[in-house]
């Protein structure tokens, strides 16, 4: 045999045990990290009611045998939870028990206990309960704030029913939102969560809580990679008010707000994309008089806003009536304004008012060089779109720079290039100043909702 294949071939044997070992060395074990704190995860079952026996005709009655007010043992949801304290208190995701008529929790030691509901909170998806037991083993707190991109992470949870699974994994990012989630900056992380292991745990190697196990992004209904969590941070303080008065307090600036996308910084003379775009103002806000619609707020209570999700998240834990400095950038340039919140009203269902929706005639409005004709718009529909003075609204786009920046009929223009529009003939001679490569910021108002768009000139 070849000298010098043999002696390949000997490294590679002697090499391998070395290279296996340094591989298992490098990862870290989970093992006593699950046996230690393990015992305080929970399985949470929910049931629910059949319809009143009135509801149900006689056929389907024999039929099923129904007897009224019973529970449904098919009709049910999983979850996961955790204990934190020693005297019975757990905390899961609000959708785990939404609607629910019986939560069952059973513990690591298959004890069944039925939870009462102490407090709930559907704006950050959390939910307090309470069952009746004296000596559980709890959870420990760590500080999502320490959590670095990278780090290891494990979760343990009920996926599917089956108790006590553990999945490992990275932080794959920090302060991510999610749509109609504009209170919870969402960990990021790559490990396997699926149905069933929402309201569980998220671990960092020290053992300690970082997270709260809530959401997935899937296009199957199963695990893709994409998992999210609720900071503990944000969990404990929503506990805290939980079980102090049974309910959540946050603060509310009343405006509405808008990414600042790169053709926007551009047409307001931005050096970098960042901030969140005041589209309006409700009526009733503490920021009337003191915001104004194009606004770009900066910073808050000293914190950078950076995009237009940190906004309402930095807002919603602020002291109510008291002075909060904020950091805005109006016409160019920052100026620093002193605002009070108020208190944040209970979530109900209220449907957003449609407006603008309007089909109007194709034979008259003024044109101009924007590629749109627009018409002047009277008292009744400045009120309805809370507008002090002027405006325009839009009856036909052409192909132009106005068509490709999105704006539709019936839009209401109210400012333009960061002052407002008085009437039609205004826009118009606004349009005559710009000139080919300007990037304008327009304010437009459609269904109920006020945004800006960049009009690029060509």
């Amino acid at each position: 045999m070849n000298i010098r294949f043999l002696t390949f071939l000997l490294c590679a044997f002697f090499m391998a045990p070395i290279a296996r070992s340094y591989a298992v060395e490098g990862l870290p074990d989970f093992t006593k990290l699950v046996e230690e704190h393990g015992p305080a995860v929970v399985n949470i079952s929910t049931a629910y009611k059949l319809p009143d026996a009135e509801l149900v005709n006689d056929m389907f009655r024999q039929f099923l045998d129904f007897d009224g007010d019973r529970i449904d043992p098919n009709d049910h949801s999983l979850g996961s939870g955790y204990v934190i304290s020693s005297d019975g208190f757990v905390v899961t995701n609000y959708h785990v028990i939404k609607d629910a008529d019986e939560i069952v929790i059973r513990l690591s030691d298959q004890r069944i206990f039925t939870a009462e509901i102490r407090g709930i909170d559907e704006r950050s998806d959390l939910a307090l309960l309470k069952i009746d037991a004296e000596d559980l083993p709890v959870v420990k707190s760590g500080d999502s704030k320490k959590l670095k991109v990278g780090e290891w992470v494990f979760a343990i949870g009920s996926p599917f029913g089956f108790d006590h699974s553990v999945t490992v994994g990275v932080v794959s990012a920090k302060e991510r939102s999610l749509p109609s989630e504009s209170y919870v900056p969402y960990i990021q992380t790559d490990v396997a969560i699926n149905p069933g292991n929402s309201g569980g745990p998220l671990f960092n190697l020290k053992g300690e809580v970082i997270g709260m196990n809530s959401q997935i992004f899937s296009q199957t209904g199963g695990f893709m990679g994409l998992s999210f969590a609720i900071p503990i941070n944000v969990v404990n303080d929503v506990i805290k008010q939980l079980k102090g008065k049974g309910r959540v307090s946050r603060g509310r600036l009343g405006v509405d707000v808008q990414e600042v996308t790169l053709d926007l910084a551009k047409s307001f003379k931005m050096k970098k994309v960042e901030g969140a775009l005041v589209t309006s103002i409700k009526k009733e806000s503490s920021a009337k008089g003191v915001l104004k619609d194009g606004d770009i707020i900066l910073a808050f209570a000293g914190e950078r806003v950076t995009t237009t999700a940190m906004l309402p998240m930095i807002v919603g834990r602020m002291p109510i009536d008291q002075d909060i400095d904020v950091l805005v950038m109006r016409a160019g340039k920052e100026k620093t304004l002193t605002i009070k919140l108020t208190e944040l009203p209970e979530l109900k269902a209220d449907p957003q008012e449609l407006s603008a929706g309007i089909s109007l005639p194709h034979d008259h409005g003024k044109p101009v060089t924007l590629g749109l004709g627009v018409e002047d718009i009277d008292d009744e529909l400045r009120d309805k779109f809370d507008i002090e003075f002027g405006g325009v609204i839009v009856r036909y786009v052409k192909e132009g720079p106005a068509y490709n920046a999105g704006i539709q009929e019936g839009d209401i223009i109210a400012m333009m290039a960061g002052r407002q529009v008085a009437g039609s003939d205004d826009l118009q001679e606004m349009a005559k100043v710009f000139r080919k490569g300007d990037s304008v910021p327009v304010q437009v108002k459609r269904k109920g909702i006020s945004r800006f768009v960049a009009i690029k000139i060509y």
